[in-house]
């Protein structure tokens, strides 16, 4: 019967992207709550290069002065801006908005604008936007690929389908059950057209409303300092994901947006490392670059249980130290972690146990944590993390906040 469930889940979240009738015209959607202007801000920048392939890989409108409008008008990509507003409409009807209220009524107003440590993020710029969008700093770490934004003026239409059919595979679940498998998202990351995570970012910046004044591609000197660097040319041998990432420096992304209507921008770093022990050492790099990090605003999703593994003590304890406040579901860090005198704890969902996952056949169970849910757990309105694969209404969602830091607010 669960197998039956996953498929039926996985066909919904097919249907959602690739079933949307063709548009003929394109429409402006909604953005965000929190991206509407203000009364008195500052008007719309001029739009950049990156802002413009935003908006195009978000199915927006394009200016006519655009040099990507004419390829807006293809057949491919108005065929894709009709699937982009149908998954921006699901999204929100069924993961931002319900995320929005539940923001507002449980995370500390003075923790919220704190840096947004993601790791395992693949290029989950949604939820880490749709709960922490007044943040300045967000840092995703994860294995896929940071990827180039090739020219589609120079693909033929082919060419350019493949590409978006491939990132729409990759972020389509997001839209039905708010969940991207790991397996999925390196598969169609890698793609020759559209590869690795830059198109994603782009594209969700872009149906969220954000600006995108500038992406640097970026790579990481032995000191632990980024630097700005050229893109990367996509080869099927250099995609390096978890099984054949290189010995060579760290390489990433850094970008910068601004929300509509405001002054102030934000930046957005990805970096593609292995999480390990090691990597959180002043031994490494990337050791030397995450030991700069203090007092973050974590999030884990969906996180393979990595951090249950007693051979990744380091990682859970560096997060643990370097932590303010901690979203997850049961796959991150082991609900056993969090001392009760120093962390607030907020249960959101439902928990029991979890059964077999693909590729995880024997996920940690946590007793503990489904006697803490039978006593205090209050409802979750948005699915979250592995449980969604069960069906609806079994997605758990954790908030941890530490004592002393929410003491320092009062």
């Amino acid at each position: 019967m669960k197998y039956l469930l996953r498929a039926v889940l996985i066909l919904f979240a097919w249907l959602a992207v690739y079933s949307i009738p063709r548009a003929a015209a394109i429409v402006e959607v909604p953005l965000p709550p929190w991206a509407v202007p203000e009364a008195g801000t500052p008007p719309p920048l001029r739009p950049s290069h990156w802002q413009d392939q935003a908006l195009l890989l978000a199915g927006r409108p394009l200016p006519k002065s655009s040099p990507f409008y004419a390829v807006s008008r293809t057949p491919a990509f108005q065929k894709h801006a009709a699937r982009m507003r149908a998954f921006w409409w699901q999204v929100l009807r069924e993961s931002v908005n319900q995320i929005g209220k539940w923001r507002d009524k449980n995370i500390p107003k003075n923790l919220d604008g704190r840096l947004v440590f993601y790791p395992l993020s693949g290029a989950d710029y949604l939820n880490a936007y749709a709960f922490f969008p007044r943040a300045s700093n967000y840092l995703f770490v994860a294995l896929e690929t940071p990827g180039d934004m090739p020219d589609l003026t120079r693909m033929d239409d082919h060419e350019r389908e493949q590409g978006l059919i491939a990132i729409r595979r990759a972020v389509g679940s997001l839209a039905t059950v708010n969940y991207m498998q790991s397996k999925v998202l390196r598969q169609e990351l890698s793609n020759p057209y559209l590869p690795g995570t830059l198109p994603v970012f782009l594209m969700l910046a872009g149906v969220m409303g954000q600006t995108v004044l500038d992406v640097k591609a970026v790579r990481m000197e032995d000191s632990g300092e980024l630097s700005d660097c050229d893109f990367e040319p996509y080869s099927p041998t250099a995609v390096r994901d978890s099984t054949i990432m290189g010995p060579g420096p760290v390489r990433g992304l850094r970008m910068v947006l601004r929300d509509t209507g405001q002054a102030v921008s934000k930046t957005l770093v990805y970096l593609q490392i292995r999480l390990r022990d090691e990597a959180v050492t002043d031994r490494t790099s990337e050791g030397r670059y995450l030991r700069q990090l203090w007092n973050c605003n974590t999030i884990f999703k969906s996180a393979v249980y990595l951090l249950h593994n007693d051979a990744y003590k380091d990682v859970r304890n560096f997060v643990l130290q370097r932590s303010d406040l901690v979203i997850q579901d049961d796959s991150g860090l082991p609900y056993a972690s969090f001392a009760r005198g120093e962390w607030e704890e907020h249960l959101f969902g439902t928990y029991t146990r979890i059964p077999p996952l693909g590729g995880i056949p024997h996920p940690p169970q946590q007793p503990q944590l489904a006697r803490r849910y039978r006593e205090q757990s209050e409802p979750l309105a948005f699915p979250y993390g592995y449980g969604v694969l069960q069906g609806k209404d079994h997605s758990n969602l954790m908030l941890f906040v530490r004592r002393n830091a929410r003491a320092a607010l009062r």
